[in-house]
């Protein structure tokens, strides 16, 4: 039983392009990004014997957020009438005997938790990041399936389910309460990736791995890392129409490296 009504011919052109394309050329397509939401579809589909981006967005990036990294900032505070923190007696007397006196004055220590670090900002920056690859998929990919040549024992699965599984989690991520007040970088550096990699929480360590598929695949597209990702796992066209073509050849260069 197919699992699209296309399966057949997009399966049948596969084939006849792994034997007979001009693979030199697909590649230069690939790396010079020319086919529309190739590179976002690869990333978020991308998989390995952990479950890939969609078991990071959906399981892994929620268990982070929650326990993100954070430094204390201390202050004083002047209160009238009410009390926040631990009350500094010394500076409230003196405050009391200066200026306005009065016994309703405090001056307390009020302690914040912050969690704009250079760990934090990468994480938001990849949440960003794989909320606008999902909104970058073409149609004709979501109508599709995901092959697994490198699994005989795992099924293809429809892309939409994949996708719609992300969607879920990334929403309810993006407007976190924590994360309103970390910066969202415009680039990320060095210094990032250090901080993440350095960081208390091991699982920092994917957000590395992760921003690192995202710049090989999405920033500077580099055929080596889609032939990778691809032979584990390839996003096939719901049909050969429009550029369904053309995902079918990348599949089939993928096939033949």
């Amino acid at each position: 039983m197919s699992l699209f009504a296309e399966e057949a011919a997009v399966l049948r052109q596969l084939l006849r392009l792994t034997l007979s394309a001009d693979h030199v050329a697909v590649r230069q397509q690939v790396e010079q990004r020319k086919i529309s939401g190739l590179s976002p579809a690869y990333f978020l589909l991308a998989m390995d014997k952990y479950g890939g981006t969609e078991h990071f967005v959906t399981y892994q990036l929620g268990r982070i957020v929650q326990q993100l990294s954070r430094y204390t900032e201390q202050r004083e505070v002047e209160y009238s009438g009410q009390v926040r923190g631990r009350i500094l007696w010394s500076a409230t007397l003196k405050a009391r005997h200066s200026g306005q006196p009065g016994p309703h004055r405090f001056i307390c220590r009020q302690v914040n938790r912050r969690y704009d670090t250079l760990e934090n900002q990468l994480v938001k920056y990849i949440i960003e990041a794989i909320y606008q690859a999902l909104h970058t998929i073409p149609p004709i990919i979501r109508e599709g399936v995901s092959y697994f040549p490198a699994d005989g024992y795992l099924a293809p699965t429809y892309t939409a389910l994949r996708l719609r599984r992300m969607e879920t989690a990334i929403n309810s991520l993006r407007y976190h309460v924590r994360l309103r007040e970390i910066t969202l970088p415009t680039a990320i550096s060095g210094e990032h990736w250090h901080a993440a990699a350095n960081a208390r929480l091991e699982e920092y360590g994917e957000v590395v791995q992760v921003y690192q598929l995202y710049h090989s695949l999405c920033l500077q597209p580099q055929w080596e890392q889609f032939v990778q990702i691809g032979q584990r796992g390839l996003p096939l066209p719901g049909s050969l129409l429009g550029e369904g073509e053309s995902w079918v050849q990348v599949a089939a260069a993928i096939l033949h490296s």
